[in-house]
């Protein structure tokens, strides 16, 4: 599945799938999150690259694919490479915040005048 296609220092971030689970921490315990699998493509070499993202509550998929691809950005801008990449899960990851607005229920009036 491609969700979307993205342009940074001449690599082209393909994000091909995303897997949910509830991933290991150091302390011992679990949290849920989002293994994602993006290509870094710089014809004619292509990189699969796994980055983790964490949401901090509800989320919805568009906007936790958007701050991954933020994220991978903004790796890049700082001078990331995808070539060094090492492989291991967990290696790269990101904290994706929740609009905090969109959270909150809505308040609605027992009766209502018709």
């Amino acid at each position: 599945m491609t969700v979307d296609d993205q342009q940074a220092l001449g690599w082209e971030i393909e994000i091909t799938g995303g897997l949910k689970a509830s991933f290991f921490q150091p302390d011992g315990s679990s949290r849920p999150g989002t293994d994602w699998s993006l290509v870094f493509r710089q014809p004619p070499n292509e990189h699969n690259v796994l980055i983790r993202s964490y949401a901090n509550g509800k989320i919805d998929q568009d906007a936790e694919t958007t701050a991954v691809l933020a994220h991978a950005r903004s790796l890049l801008e700082g001078g990331w490479d995808p070539r060094s990449y090492g492989g291991t899960p967990g290696e790269l990851c990101v904290e994706v915040a929740t609009d905090q607005t969109r959270d909150q229920s809505v308040t609605k009036p027992r009766w209502k005048f018709w």
